[in-house]
């Protein structure tokens, strides 16, 4: 992973996360970005958040 101007990248891809688990992702190679931004927060203390994750990997699973 790197930094560059504002987000991270990782690879070929690049993308930012933020408050609460929302993120985008994009994917220049597979000519897909995924954004998301959840209207529940959930308290990280008591419960694993991988709303944004799943949704980027349901995304990549559609591609095939």
């Amino acid at each position: 992973m790197s930094w560059t101007a504002g987000f991270g990248k990782f690879g070929n891809t690049f993308g930012w996360g933020g408050w609460g688990g929302s993120l985008v992702m994009s994917d220049p190679g597979s000519r897909m970005t995924v954004a998301y931004a959840m209207n529940q927060m959930i308290d990280r203390d008591r419960q694993e958040d991988n709303r944004g994750m799943e949704i980027i990997m349901a995304a990549y699973s559609g591609l095939h």
